[in-house]
């Protein structure tokens, strides 16, 4: 019964296809990793090849990274013909990848995170934060495309293998400063109570209050409601209450000061 309906389907017009066989995957495989070669790797067709400019300043991961892709694309055929080969040198780049990506989430970059110290103008820091955000996409995208095709390889492996590495989220730009002095001025900061100049220096101090920032602010340029939106607003008006006790008890202290009767030196004569 079943092969009758299945052929009346292929007749309707062949709406049955047959099981791709390995032969055809293992070209999509290699379809795909050359994609994402050309996309990121290769110079000539990449968009933004901020691996070659990362590599040409001595960015080891970077290097790295292109060395084996450019191994991996030029030597596809030879590897694509023995999957375990292809899953190997796929899986020894997801390796190197979630290494970069844990060394840039950790700003252990040298290139990037070590220049920002000495860099006095904010457009030559935002530069090199842009850098890193482009840095981040690619690692993104690269460990995405490679994580597939290693899922894909698995299924032709002699023994289960673990992968060195899944795909890696994209580590988030630092907050400029005219980033944050444009959101002080939004209805946005006003409602959350981070327009005040003070506040916004406090929380900008505690590495976990930036990250909360750094989301909220993130989560309002895209129009949506920042998931720690009531927190924060929570956090600023402590924080605001603090600076204004602060203050008062600074006044209070100096009208002290002020009313009472001058000190006597101990070094001069009394009537």
């Amino acid at each position: 019964m079943a092969q009758i309906f299945e052929q009346k389907l292929q007749a309707q017009g062949g709406l049955l296809d047959d099981p791709p066989a390995p032969a055809k995957i293992i070209e999509s495989v290699k379809q795909d990793l050359l994609n994402a070669y050309r996309s990121h790797i290769d110079v000539k067709t990449a968009k933004y090849p901020v691996l070659k400019m990362l590599a040409d300043t001595g960015e080891e991961f970077s290097a790295l990274i292109i060395a084996h892709m450019t191994e991996l694309a030029a030597n596809i055929d030879e590897l694509g013909a023995k999957p375990s080969d292809l899953f190997k040198k796929v899986n020894k780049l997801l390796g190197i990848i979630n290494q970069a990506h844990t060394a840039l989430a950790n700003k252990k970059i040298p290139v990037l995170h070590g220049s920002q110290e000495r860099m006095q103008r904010e457009s030559e820091r935002n530069f090199v934060n842009h850098v890193g955000s482009k840095f981040s996409t690619t690692l993104r995208y690269l460990s995405s495309t490679l994580v597939k095709c290693a899922k894909v390889l698995q299924r032709f492996l002699p023994k289960e293998t673990a992968l060195e590495g899944g795909a890696v989220s994209q580590v988030r730009k630092p907050l400029s400063k005219e980033k944050l002095r444009m959101f002080m001025l939004t209805p946005a900061a006003q409602a959350y109570g981070l327009d005040n100049m003070d506040v916004m220096t406090k929380v900008l101090e505690e590495p976990e209050l930036r990250e909360m920032l750094t989301t909220v602010i993130n989560a309002v340029d895209r129009g949506h409601v920042p998931r720690d939106g009531s927190d924060i607003s929570e956090i600023a008006k402590t924080i605001k209450k603090r600076i204004q006790e602060k203050k008062q008890t600074n006044l209070t202290e100096l009208e002290v000061e002020k009313s009472a009767p001058p000190a006597v030196s101990l070094f001069e004569e009394g009537e």
